[in-house]
C-alpha cells in the first residue's frame, strides 16, 4: 500500500520567509497598519537607549508581537516568546527577532496608555474604510477573576468584625493573666510563667493585626469605593452570576452591528448597570456623534 510521503528533511531548496505567508494573511495587516502609525507622537517613547550594552528593540516590533499576540488568543509572555522561535508568522513580522519574556511584559506595562490611543486610530482606520455601520451597537460584559482572593478583598464590615474579634480575643488574654496572678501565690510558678510568656505572644500577635487593620481602615477611607483590594488594587468584588459574588473584572465590549466588528472595549470594576452607560458614551465618542434633537 502506497502512501503520501513528506519531503526529505536533509532535502537543501532556497525559500524565503515572504514565501511563506500567503498574500491575505492577517500579519500583514498588522505589519502595515504599525508602520503607518506615529508611534512617538502615541506615547510609545519610553524606549531609553543606552550609550553600552545591546541597544533595545523598535517599540514598532514589540507593538506588532503584541497586536499578534492578542488576535490569536496568546496573552502570556512566555508564550510569546516561544512563538517568536518556532512561528513562521512570527518570524515573518518580526523579520526572526526574538524577545525575551522580560522585554515584552514591560513593553505592555509602560505602554498601556498609548496602546489605548493606538486602538482609537485603528477604529478610525475601519470608520475610513466604510466597515463601521455607526447607527446600531451592541454592549455587554464579561467578567474575569482577578489574582486577588476574596481573603484580600476588604469593605467596612470585613474591618470591623476582624477588630472585634481581636478586642474579644484579647480581653479573653487579659482575663486569664489575671486569673493566672491568683494562682502564682499557691501553682508552679515555672509553669506558670510558661503560660504567661504565651499569653504575652498571642496579646503582640493581635498588636501586629490590630496595625495591619488601621492600616486597611486608612486606605478604606481614602478612597471613593466601599472596598479595598490587596494584591490586585484595582480588582473589586462583584456579583457574577444571581448570588455569586468574586473578585474580578468586568470587561465591557462595544461591537458595530454592520461587520461585528469590536469599537470600544474596557476595564471595569463595576457591575453591568453602571459599566453600561459609560461604555455606550465612549462609544459616541469615538464615532463622533452628536445627540440627536428631538
Amino acid at each position: 500500500m502506497q502512501f503520501i510521503t513528506g519531503q526529505n528533511r536533509r532535502q537543501s531548496y532556497f525559500s524565503t520567509l515572504e514565501d511563506q505567508v500567503a498574500a491575505d494573511n492577517a500579519v500583514r495587516l498588522i505589519d502595515a497598519f504599525i508602520d503607518k502609525l506615529d508611534l512617538p507622537r502615541l506615547g510609545f517613547t519610553n524606549t531609553v537607549h543606552k550609550s553600552e550594552g545591546r541597544p533595545p528593540y523598535a517599540p514598532g516590533v514589540l507593538l506588532k508581537l503584541y497586536l499578534y499576540g492578542y488576535l490569536n488568543k496568546l496573552r502570556s509572555s512566555r508564550k510569546l516568546e516561544r512563538e517568536c522561535s518556532r512561528n513562521v508568522e512570527l518570524q515573518w513580522l518580526l523579520q526572526n527577532l526574538q524577545p525575551n519574556y522580560h522585554t515584552i511584559a514591560d513593553f505592555r506595562k509602560l505602554h498601556a496608555r498609548p496602546v489605548q490611543a493606538m486602538f482609537k486610530l485603528y477604529v478610525q482606520f475601519l470608520d475610513e474604510a466604510g466597515l463601521l455601520g455607526k447607527t446600531t451597537i451592541a454592549v455587554d460584559g464579561s467578567k474575569f477573576k482577578a489574582v486577588n482572593s476574596k481573603k484580600n478583598n476588604y469593605n467596612q464590615k470585613k474591618i470591623d468584625k476582624h477588630r472585634q474579634f481581636i478586642e474579644d480575643k484579647a480581653e479573653k488574654y487579659l482575663q486569664d493573666l489575671d486569673e493566672l496572678d491568683k494562682q502564682e501565690a499557691a501553682g508552679d510558678k515555672e509553669e506558670l510563667a510558661i503560660k504567661k510568656e504565651k499569653i504575652k505572644q498571642g496579646l503582640e500577635k493581635l498588636k501586629e493585626r490590630t496595625i495591619k487593620y488601621d492600616t486597611l481602615q486608612q486606605q478604606l477611607d481614602n478612597t471613593d469605593d466601599k472596598q479595598i483590594s490587596t494584591t490586585d488594587s484595582e480588582s473589586r468584588s462583584i456579583i457574577i452570576v444571581k448570588n455569586i459574588v468574586e473578585v474580578a473584572y468586568n470587561i465591557q465590549n462595544t461591537v458595530d452591528d454592520k461587520h461585528n466588528l469590536i469599537v470600544h472595549t474596557q476595564a471595569t470594576n463595576t457591575n453591568d448597570g453602571k459599566a453600561l452607560h459609560h461604555a455606550a458614551v465612549q462609544a459616541k465618542k469615538i464615532y463622533n456623534c452628536q445627540k440627536q434633537q428631538r
